[in-house]
Parts: C-alpha cells; sequence; structure tokens
C-alpha cells in the first residue's frame, strides 16, 4: 500500500500545471484523437451520442480543461455546476497526504453498517454547519443526486403515513405492504413544478412495483420575460396549484427547484412565499432540491435564501461532491432501515468536501461568485443588448442563461465558441446555460464575452 500511497503522491505533484491565460487551440473540435475514441466507444452500451470530447485529465488545469487532442478550452459549464474548484486545485491535491483519505481510496464504507470512526465528527463539523435552520438531521445517499431525490420524497412519504395512520403498523398493512397494495402502499401523490428535473432514474416519473400508486402531479411554472416579473402569471401559477390540492387527496409533498435547472428559471420572492404558504396550509412537506443551484453557484450558499422561504427538506449534491438531504427531526423514519441504500454516504468525498469547503470559507468565494455573476450579467446585458434573436438574458450568481430563437442558432453559437476555445452548454434545444465553477472570475467573463463577440 506505501508505494502506491507514493505514487498517488507523485501523480498529484505532476498534476498541479498552472491555468493558462488564455485557450489554446490546436485542432478542430472534437479533433482525431477524439473522433477516435468516440469511434471505439459508441459499440458499447453508454449513451455514446451526448460526448462531446474526451479530456485529458490530468493537463486540465482551473477552468480550463484539455481535450484528448491538447485544446486548452474555457470550461463554462463547470461539469454541470458540480466542480467548484475547477481542474486539479491543489487543496484537492493535498488531499493525496491525508492518512483518513487514503483509507478511504482503499474502502467503500457501508456507513449504515460500518462507519469510519472519524464519520460522526464529519457530518458534524462538515455538513451540519451547512444545513438551513430547523433542518438539523442529515441523510447521505450513496452518491447519486437522483437518488437523494427520490429518498427525500420517500422520507416526506413516511412522514405523512405516520401522521395520518401513526408509527406502529398493523398486521394488515404490513401484509397488504408486501404486495404493493393498501392500506400499506397508500394512494399518495407528490407534486413538482413543470420544466423541473429532479432525476432521471424510474420512480419519480413513472410506477414501479414497489411504489404502484405513486402519483406525480405538476404545478405551472409562470411564464416571464426577463428580467421583467410577471404578476398576473405567477398568481396564475399559484390558483392552478391551489386547484391541484383541492382535487387530489393525500398529496404528501411538494418539491422545487429554487432555479430550474434545465434553462434557470425562476420566479420572483412573492411567488415562491405564496407558494410554500399553500403547500404548509395542505399540511405537505415543501423539499427543496439544490443539486443543481447548492452550495454557492447563486451567491448564496443555498439558492432558496434569494427567495426567503423555509423548507422541511432540503437536498444537496453536486458541487458538495457527497449527496444526501436535510430534513426537521419529525421527518426521521421511524423504523431502521425505511430508508436506506448501499452506503449511506461516502467518506472518500466527503473528506474532499472538507478541503473544498475550507477553499470556499477561506477565500470568501461565495461572495465572490455573486460579484462575479454580476459582473458577467453586466457584460452580456451590454453585448446582448443590439444583437436580434437572442432574448431571456437571465442570472443569480453564476447560473446564467439567455435563449436564442432556434435550435440551430444556439448550436452554431455553441461549434463557434469551441472554435475559440471555450466550452459552453445547451439545454431545452435553445437555452445557453452558464453553470462554470465558484473559481470563475472577471478575467474568465472577458475571455468569454470577448468569443461571443466574434461569434455573434
Amino acid at each position: 500500500m506505501l508505494s502506491g500511497v507514493l505514487k498517488l503522491r507523485q501523480l498529484g505533484s505532476k498534476l498541479a500545471v498552472s491555468e493558462p491565460a488564455s485557450p489554446v487551440i490546436k485542432t478542430l473540435i472534437p479533433g482525431p484523437s477524439s473522433i477516435s475514441l468516440l469511434n471505439q466507444y459508441q459499440g458499447m452500451s453508454q449513451d455514446f451520442k451526448t460526448v462531446k470530447f474526451f479530456v485529458d485529465y490530468e493537463s486540465c488545469s482551473g477552468n480550463y480543461v484539455a481535450d484528448a487532442d491538447g485544446n486548452l478550452l474555457l470550461d463554462t459549464t463547470g461539469q454541470d455546476g458540480t466542480i467548484p474548484l475547477g481542474y486539479n486545485n491543489q487543496a484537492l491535491l493535498a488531499q493525496l497526504a491525508n492518512s483518513n483519505y487514503m483509507s478511504n481510496v482503499m474502502h467503500r464504507i457501508s456507513c449504515h453498517t460500518m462507519p469510519t470512526d472519524n464519520w460522526p465528527e464529519l457530518v458534524k463539523k462538515i455538513l451540519i454547519p451547512l444545513a438551513p435552520a430547523g433542518l438539523g438531521e442529515v441523510f447521505n445517499s450513496c452518491g447519486c443526486s437522483s437518488g437523494s431525490n427520490e429518498n427525500a420524497l420517500k422520507s416526506a412519504s413516511i412522514w405523512y403515513y405516520k401522521n395520518k395512520y401513526g408509527e406502529n403498523y398493523t398486521p394488515e398493512q404490513l401484509a397488504s405492504a408486501l404486495k404493493g397494495k393498501p392500506p400499506g402502499v397508500p394512494d399518495f401523490a407528490f407534486v413538482r413544478l413543470a420544466g423541473s428535473y429532479h432525476s432521471n432514474l424510474i420512480g419519480l416519473g413513472k410506477e414501479t412495483k414497489y411504489t404502484p400508486k405513486l402519483n406525480m402531479l405538476w404545478a405551472p411554472f409562470p411564464n416571464r420575460q426577463y428580467p421583467q416579473p410577471n404578476p398576473s402569471e405567477e398568481s396564475k401559477a399559484l390558483e392552478e396549484t391551489q386547484k391541484l390540492f383541492k382535487t387530489h387527496q393525500n398529496i404528501c409533498a411538494f418539491i422545487i427547484e429554487p432555479i430550474l435547472s434545465k434553462g434557470t428559471y425562476y420566479a420572483t420572492s412573492k411567488y415562491y412565499q405564496e407558494l410554500a404558504k399553500i403547500v404548509k396550509e395542505n399540511h405537505a412537506a415543501l423539499i427543496i432540491d439544490e443539486t443543481f443551484t447548492g452550495y454557492g453557484g447563486s451567491g448564496k450558499t443555498w439558492a432558496f435564501e434569494h427567495w426567503e422561504i423555509n423548507p422541511d427538506i432540503l437536498v444537496y449534491g453536486g458541487r458538495t461532491q457527497i449527496s444526501g438531504y436535510f430534513m426537521k427531526p419529525e421527518f426521521r423514519p421511524p423504523q431502521g432501515y425505511q430508508i436506506s441504500n448501499t452506503w449511506c454516504g461516502d467518506p472518500l468525498r466527503l473528506e474532499q468536501f472538507k478541503a473544498i469547503k475550507a477553499v470556499v470559507e477561506t477565500q470568501d468565494l461565495i461572495e465572490k461568485t455573486k460579484n462575479v455573476g454580476d459582473y458577467f450579467y453586466k457584460k452580456l446585458a451590454n453585448l446582448l443588448e443590439s444583437k436580434k434573436g437572442i432574448s431571456g438574458l437571465r442570472g443569480l450568481g453564476l447560473h446564467i442563461a439567455f435563449d436564442f430563437e432556434s435550435k440551430d442558432k444556439a448550436w452554431k453559437f455553441v461549434g463557434d465558441m469551441l472554435g475559440k476555445g471555450v466550452f459552453v452548454n445547451v439545454v431545452n434545444e435553445k437555452t445557453v446555460q452558464i453553470t462554470p465553477a465558484l473559481v470563475f472570475n472577471k478575467q474568465h467573463v472577458d475571455v468569454f464575452v470577448e468569443a461571443a463577440e466574434s461569434c455573434l
């Protein structure tokens, strides 16, 4: 093991490369190496159609991603907003000298049966301080944000069931649950906002034999011409939400993204406050999914803080590296193994997040994200003001987006920007969505804007 540790530390020294001053373009993108790798890859079962290019991660640095052909691209996607410190950050490389970190590299630990002896301390010192007021309990999932959302819904349904039927299950309830039928598996419903994206797993969208009566309802999300609010649309959406609660029984939870992850759409504080009020009045749980927006990307620790509302459950993931959810104490399941998975946490990723959190706090990166985001928004507003066929500029912190009038024009922009050495992403067919690392600064904004100006 010692020789392996030394090799990893030597690798850490090799990875400590400096960020370039600007993009470096050597080939078309994807280049010949990426195309060759893609040809090898497409015969396998993984969905090769989503691959943009292959990456040489040892040569990446800061906000710049190195592809397999030696191109260095400014990454404005941040791996879908999941790498808060960019690539090959020194603080993370230093973790290779951490004995706890190295032990966790060796073992994938089952935290719900045999956690490490420092696991309670890690959870207490790293995760719990991030919990919103009143949400003092935490559940860790296997690492997948989709699974965390589904387990959060399950926690809400158990809480709702407990309030309705009590904590102790009758023989009839237990017997019927094994058959996937009421009263053991009741006909509960959940609500999500139209346009939201919480999971690729089947549970949030369709029935399974384990949740045969899962009923996922959709509440309308108000249309808006950014940056102007649209009070009439918000009122209409809230009225329709009220109708959902009146026409459907046993709605146990409403799950929302504070910023819709596919498109960076958001409403006003008043809308979210009225929505939270409706949920509470109807005795349902309010779940906020921060797996995309959480931990700094919006210029606040949690994006829901912009709206001044109070959730019952907050789901985290993405930038925190480890996923799970904070909850009020009453949402803890009364029976063991009611909420469970293979690992129930990941000490390796929590050690990694410990290092990330130290850098974020020491360098005040969340406040800097707000300031850089404001600068980025203003620069884009000036650039796009006179451009025809582009609209809807919007953003909070470094969650920024704007829309092209057509899919073809949006993807042409992506291709043209790649030619300038800037990697951008399109969602909803024609929305350019920007979610860079928290270490993205004004110099990187200027590189993006200069490239965009020449491409529009």
